[in-house]
């Protein structure tokens, strides 16, 4: 479906992406891992078609669609809302449902299968905005995978999900990469991506690509140092240091 030899990615004449190889046949699965400001996004959008790449690009005519999980939607009249709001309304006259959203779609059969084998028939009269994050990415997958795309990408499908949304997104993106879905998934680090996905495109710091299995890729996930010049001492301060952390861990 998709056959690259040391194409280059750029954004008008700027190089993102100096040199990618990459073959995805038809069914397979693909992750993209790397650190923010990597070039995961961008490598991400070229494969959904989104941007073009230069080069040896011997793939076949192909449908794809990118999902993104982004955090805003449409109104009924037209406006732009955040999908956080169900902590803050607004006119619920203006709020579309779970069904309102489905009815857009054109593929209806499809999408009643969809609903229920991912179990969403509950949450149909519900509006969007009252859908936890989990909940969302499920939508999301459900509306995607109606257009029964040839390629779908996910980009960044684990950022902001609690522990047993996580849970619930892997056994669903398992299950697809099981029936035999054309899927690329990115992250940051190998929890991100389900235990079926086995073959990785990593990008490092200085926009190399390399091919990995999962076995690969390092054990322990990656800590990054940021560094940075001298920090002014605050005005009539006797401390020397203006933040210190130690042993941190942060986890949602």
């Amino acid at each position: 479906m998709i056959s690259w030899k040391e194409v280059k990615i750029q954004i008008r004449t700027t190089v993102i992406l100096p040199s990618v190889t990459l073959d995805l046949r038809h069914g397979g699965a693909l992750g993209i891992i790397g650190l923010n400001g990597s070039g995961k996004t961008i490598l991400a959008k070229a494969l959904a078609g989104m941007l073009p790449v230069l080069g040896s690009n011997q793939s076949e005519t192909y449908q794809a669609v990118y999902v993104s999980f982004q955090s805003e939607f449409q109104l009924k009249h037209g406006a732009r809302a955040y999908r956080q709001q169900r902590w803050n309304w607004t006119d619920p006259e203006f709020i579309p449902t779970v069904r309102e959203e489905f009815d857009k779609l054109s593929k209806q059969e499809q999408l009643q299968k969809l609903v229920a084998q991912f179990g969403f028939e509950d949450k149909l009269k519900q509006f969007v905005i009252s859908l936890s994050n989990g909940e969302q990415r499920k939508f999301e997958l459900i509306k995607a995978l109606t257009a029964s795309p040839d390629l779908l990408v996910i980009d960044n499908a684990m950022n902001g999900l609690d522990s047993a949304s996580r849970v619930l997104l892997n056994e669903m993106l398992n299950q697809m990469i099981s029936e035999g879905h054309s899927l690329v998934l990115t992250g940051m680090k190998p929890t991100d991506f389900p235990q079926q996905l086995d073959r990785f495109i990593a990008i490092d710091a200085g926009k190399t690509c390399r091919e990995l299995t999962r076995a690969q890729l390092p054990e322990n996930e990656e800590v990054t140092t940021i560094t940075t010049g001298e920090m002014p001492f605050w005005k009539k301060s006797e401390e020397i240091e203006l933040i210190r952390l130690k042993n941190l861990q942060l986890e949602m």
